[in-house]
């Protein structure tokens, strides 16, 4: 247990055993339980399931009646509050209610209320302290049942009271439309993130049409209570019998001196929701982002399939419309495929929507629309958030799948174990091989690449059978999906380039090989999104590879580097100079298509401090005239 933690269970045991010397009995009214996670694992929000079913037995013993918190309230402020009628809430534990709670509520004939943060339902965002596997389609399911009601608890999670107006008024508005067209009925209380409440958002949540908003305050409801600052008794780890008996019947009805400034300290970074284990910060900006996803629903209605399929294809679509249906086409000509495939097309905010069209050749692939641009990582990690399946095939819109590709993909995955991620043998349309596979751009290896010319150091790409590598190429990355569990999804602080590289490094510390395997084949049209933008794309990469060494390596590997990929650079420059003032007939096949401005420009990049207009900038401005603020999210300066 942590210190916090354990001065928090001495001091409730010390007021239940002061509760015990002075029982009088409280005012009639309701009291709300509040639940942070029900769970196996230690934690210090966390109720070990046995506890959970030992408290509500104790409940059930002492004759109170567990309900839902708007049932609750609807009855106490109607004058019909049934005695011992008691109040249970959960704060976005989805999983901890699903797997440890529900049977015992059914068991007892309980009822409960799950607040959840509508943008992790939504498949939008993802962080540690919510239930990141949510759908919509398992909450609507349970919401119907009776036992388990849902209401939203903001769509991030962000302390609403650091919010601009604008900001704040969106997460409380749009989560309560999301809701309410998720599971076709009006969402009546809002639960304030983390309990942070000033008049502002207690104002807001009223015009927003929601009955009761629900805090993290102690004590007891009475008919003359703010129906918009509902208390709520927090049921901790370390509360035994005796403790949760004295909570009950009304030991927390009084906060102790001082609690609201701690509460106001230990929260105060509540607004860090730490993603993937990669320390992402979420800015208000994820407030917008969030409510402005529109997920194209399949006949079902489910923002996910029913079950985990074998594979998803993830693709990004950016106005290229014609290369992401060349994409699919290849993908669904397999008349002999085996595995269960789902294919899914996010469209990150092009100038010409691919949904129409993509739904009028191929209704049965799911298109993700959003109103914003962002990176490779982000949009990626938003498709594998919004499916289930066992393995994911991340996939450049500007490839071609030959048939058997995907069981291919499953098969190696599934008859190798250890190993995390494969890339295919990656080949031009005249099937000249690219290089697809690599070792880590240590700065060591830059220094050799550097001195070689690119010859040695790099590319890990000439072998005829399976092989062990560092890192494989984002253009095609199937990836095991219970290894990205635990090594976490793409790190968004790489807006494009070596976020593939991030992901094998910490793929392989989590124990997990990375291969690439020939008998694999695609086809791909390299550079074929970004070509028209060479400038940006390198300051992009370069942004990129700092970040990977700044994070990976020691300050002065990260330091020198970049003069080993300036000095390769500038050689290069040389050469291709000297190449192409050669008579055209003396000129080598392969350096037809060296270019010494972009060398040139590549040396620049590698040694300019401050990171140039880069792909990143590109989208900021687009989303900046589309909205009036640029928008682009998870990008932490490098």
């Amino acid at each position: 247990m942590d210190l916090v933690s354990d001065a928090k269970a001495v001091l409730a045991r010390i007021r239940a055993m002061s509760w015990g010397h002075h029982p009088n009995l409280a005012a009639t009214g309701l009291r709300v339980l509040l639940y942070r996670r029900i769970s196996e694992n230690a934690g210090s929000l966390t109720v070990h399931p046995s506890e959970f079913r030992r408290q509500m037995e104790h409940l059930a013993a002492e004759g109170y009646r567990g309900i839902d918190v708007v049932t609750g309230l609807d009855s106490l402020y109607s004058g019909r509050l049934e005695p011992k009628s008691i109040a249970i809430t959960f704060d976005d534990d989805f999983t901890g209610v699903k797997d440890h709670a529900l049977d015992v509520l059914v068991e007892l004939g309980f009822s409960a209320t799950v607040f959840v943060t509508t943008g992790v339902a939504d498949g939008s965002l993802r962080y540690s302290g919510a239930s990141n596997d949510t759908t919509w389609g398992d909450i609507r399911r349970l919401d119907a049942d009776g036992i388990l009601r849902f209401e939203p608890r903001s769509i991030t999670c962000l302390d609403l009271t650091r919010l601009e107006d604008e900001d704040c008024a969106r997460e409380i508005f749009g989560s309560k439309l999301l809701l309410e067209r998720r599971l076709g009925r009006e969402a009546r209380a809002f639960c304030y993130p983390s309990g942070f409440v000033g008049q502002r958002e207690r104002d807001l949540v009223g015009d927003a049409g929601f009955r009761y908003g629900i805090t993290c305050e102690p004590g007891l409801n009475l008919p003359t209570t703010d129906p918009f600052l509902i208390r709520r008794i927090q049921v901790d780890r370390g509360d035994r019998i005796r403790d949760f008996d004295a909570k009950v019947r009304g030991n927390r009805d009084r906060p102790l001196l001082g609690r609201r400034s701690y509460r106001r300290f230990r929260y105060r970074s509540a607004d860090v929701l730490a993603d993937n284990g990669v320390g992402v910060r979420v800015s208000a900006d994820s407030v917008r982002d969030a409510f402005e996803v529109t997920i194209h629903e399949d006949a079902s209605g489910e923002n996910s399939i029913a079950g985990p399929c074998d594979l998803v294809v993830s693709i990004v679509n950016h106005n290229s419309a014609d290369r992401t249906l060349a994409c699919v086409v290849s993908l669904v000509a397999d008349p002999t495929r085996r595995c269960s495939v789902e294919i899914v097309v996010l469209d990150n905010d092009s100038d010409v929507a691919i949904a129409p069209a993509m739904s009028a050749r191929f209704p049965e692939v799911r298109v993700i629309s959003q109103t914003f641009r962002n990176g490779f990582g982000a949009n990626h990690n938003r498709v594998i958030q919004a499916t289930k399946s066992r393995h994911i095939l991340v996939l450049n819109n500007d490839t071609t799948i030959p048939p058997g590709t995907l069981d291919a993909f499953v098969d190696y995955l599934d008859a190798n174990p250890s190993v995390g991620i494969i890339g295919p043998l990656v080949t031009f349309a005249d099937g000249v091989r690219q290089p697809a596979a690599f070792g880590f751009p240590t700065p060591l290896a830059s220094f050799l690449f550097a001195a070689t010319l690119g010859q040695v150091g790099m590319s890990q790409s000439q072998f005829k059978k399976p092989k062990k590598v560092d890192w494989v190429s984002g253009a095609a990355m199937a990836i095991r999906r219970s290894a990205l569990d635990e090594a976490g999804l793409f790190d968004e602080g790489f807006f494009m380039f070596h976020e593939d590289t991030d992901l094998c490094r910490r793929l392989r510390v989590a124990g997990y090989e990375a291969r690439c395997v020939p008998s694999i084949t695609i086809v791909h049209d390299h550079w074929g999104t970004t070509r028209d933008h060479y400038e940006e794309r390198i300051d992009e990469a370069y942004r990129s590879r700092r970040r990977y060494w700044a994070k990976h390596h020691s300050r002065v590997g990260a330091r020198l580097a970049p003069y080993a990929d300036a000095a390769r650079y500038t050689a290069a420059a040389h050469i291709a100079s000297l190449v192409k003032n050669l008579p055209r007939r003396f000129q080598p096949q392969m350096a037809r298509d060296w270019d010494p401005v972009v060398y040139s420009y590549n040396a620049k990049s590698a040694l300019r401090r401050t990171p140039g207009v880069g792909l990143r900038e590109l989208a900021d401005a687009h989303n900046a005239a589309r909205t009036g603020r640029a928008r682009v999210r998870n990008h932490p300066s490098s």
